[in-house]
């Protein structure tokens, strides 16, 4: 019985560590009391489980999974290009001559799409380029902020280190920026690739030529069915955490330390 307690007290003390099969238990607690009071307490307004599950199978039945691949490839699409944009920019902050437009670039997504849309539709002619830079220029201003950051968090006693291994400016970009930090930036790819599906219904609403599941979202939302639109955005949901997975293997294959220090954070 004491055995019992202490474990039960552990779910509730700062940095405890439960085993495995004490956090399955744990989510699968929330699951089942969120379903509970989903049925149970929500007002009429929300629909219930079983409303959206009929909707998604009408949206499936009427060529969700082709509005959706749109959507998904326009997505990433944009991340990869946003990623290659940031690692240039991010990684030239080490010179002083680039650090104030870095600096600007950064500060840039404190702006709205709204007032570049005009802009960018007279540089790319509109359709799906124009849905492609809004992606982008809304992604790349918080992606950069965040690699640039990791950038900047290069130690002195590393700098030192390598300064002692007689190695080059540029060596010590490669060794300690690029190679030592890609975990690191990795993880900031991943945690902003988000942004892109949040901001997807704007970009498609925009241009709604090209179809996508942006599309589909503004038209239900305009019609108010309420099944409709939990039944898209649990899939745009579901997507995003597959992605999000996707991304933390890439993170595993390319940085095994970086599991490997997790792993030892968690013993």
């Amino acid at each position: 019985m004491q055995n019992r307690w202490q474990k039960f007290k552990l779910l509730f003390q700062p940095f405890a560590k439960p085993n495995k099969l004490t956090r399955r238990l744990i989510i699968l607690y929330w699951i089942l009391s969120t379903l509970f009071f989903w049925f149970k307490f929500t007002p009429g307004t929300i629909p219930k489980p079983d409303d959206i599950i009929g909707a998604w199978y009408v949206f499936f039945q009427n060529g969700l999974l082709g509005e959706l691949l749109v959507s998904l490839a326009l997505n990433i699409k944009a991340m990869l290009i946003s990623l290659v944009i940031c690692l240039i920019f991010a990684y030239s902050s080490v010179m002083p001559f680039m650090r104030p437009v870095v600096n600007f670039l950064a500060k840039c997504r404190f702006f709205g799409m709204v007032g570049f849309t005009l802009i960018f539709q007279s540089l790319t002619g509109g359709g799906e380029p124009l849905k492609l830079t809004l992606l982008v220029f809304g992604m790349s201003t918080f992606l950069l902020t965040s690699i640039a950051a990791i950038v900047k968090s290069a130690m002195k006693e590393e700098l030192d280190y390598a300064r002692t291994l007689r190695m080059s400016h540029w060596r010590m970009v490669w060794e300690i920026i690029i190679l030592g930090k890609a975990d690191q930036v990795i993880e900031a790819f991943r945690q902003n690739a988000a942004i892109g599906w949040m901001m997807l219904t704007t970009a498609e609403g925009i241009v709604r030529s090209g179809g996508g599941i942006g599309v589909l979202l503004l038209d239900e939302n305009k019609h108010i069915v309420m099944e409709a639109l939990f039944a898209l955005q649990f899939t745009v949901f579901t997507v995003g955490i597959l992605q999000d997975g996707a991304i933390a293997k890439l993170k595993n294959i390319f940085c095994p330390y970086a599991k490997l220090e997790v792993e030892e954070e968690d013993e």
